[in-house]
């Protein structure tokens, strides 16, 4: 019965996403442990290698494209002159944790061959459950000894599910309720993905502080019409209790998905825009050496 709901849910949702915007994009397949793994890759128009950006899209784990991303990705290429990955990975319920995670490290494994790229100052994002991904890899990473980003930019992302949905949401303001996402849809979202609420990989607030203490620098970006905003604001400050360099902004009158365009009243503009420019500001600076 998940599966269906899921199913139905693509297919109720996947002919209005934007996916404008991105300009010149390579398909790509990335051999993985399970099969191969659909990625776009964009390029700046300055020739030569480049450092890199691998982005992670949302749609709770189950629903959403790498496409959705275009306008960011090729806004992301074009500022910094860094090229961006953005990676499809596998979707629940089909896929459930830890198939996403394991397919984000299997593509970035194999960036070290392509000719167009230079690794060694990679730097990873992503948007609500792509934000998670991108948190939890970073973790996955230092828990495994390898090579981590230099920079996490999670971004209206879930960050602790072994609270129940229903509690966020009663602390927020009634206004937030509204705007958040539906209980209906979060437990469709939770169940496709996973019961093991209380694993780091799953619930990265849960992290031991010697982990915690050895992540990159991270910037965190919610708005306050979202209950999971309170989670990402608990994450970022015990980011900083560890001694992690964090950049934190809660923006007034946002609602879940305000990078997207989309037609919610007190959809934001004004955060959109300081969010994409905070972030290109942090991915230069990060890539720099080029």
């Amino acid at each position: 019965m998940l599966s269906i709901k899921v199913k139905l849910l693509r297919l109720f949702v996947r002919p209005f996403l934007n996916t404008k915007g991105g300009g010149d994009i390579k398909y790509l397949e990335v051999a993985g442990e399970n099969g191969p793994i659909r990625v776009l890759k964009y390029l700046p128009t300055k020739p030569g290698k480049h450092h890199v950006h691998v982005n992670l899209h949302g749609g709770g784990w189950t629903m959403g494209l790498a496409d959705m991303d275009n306008h960011w990705c090729r806004k992301v290429a074009d500022e910094t002159d860094s090229a961006v990955i953005s990676i499809d990975y596998a979707k629940a319920p089909e896929h459930p944790f830890p198939a996403a995670l394991h397919q984000i490290r299997d593509v970035v494994l194999s960036l070290s061959s392509d000719p167009d790229l230079d690794v060694s100052q990679l730097t990873i994002g992503g948007f609500s459950s792509g934000g998670n991904l991108a948190i939890s890899y970073v973790l996955y990473c230092l828990q495994n000894q390898l090579a981590f980003p230099v920079l996490c930019l999670p971004v209206y992302s879930v960050t602790d599910l072994s609270i129940p949905y229903i509690e966020k949401l009663n602390a927020v303001s009634e206004k937030a309720k509204v705007k958040s996402v539906p209980t209906w849809l979060m437990d469709i979202f939770l169940q496709s993905y996973t019961t093991d609420y209380k694993n780091m990989l799953v619930s990265p607030s849960l992290a031991p502080a010697e982990l915690l203490a050895k992540f990159p620098r991270s910037v965190i970006l919610n708005g306050d019409l979202d209950s999971l905003h309170i989670e990402a604001d608990n994450f970022a400050q015990l980011l900083a209790k560890n001694g992690v360099a964090v950049i934190h902004r809660l923006y007034e009158g946002a609602v879940h998905g305000f990078i997207q365009d989309n037609n919610q009243d007190h959809y934001n503009e004004k955060a959109k825009e300081d969010a994409f420019q905070l972030m290109i500001k942090e991915i230069k600076q990060a890539h720099k050496s080029l």
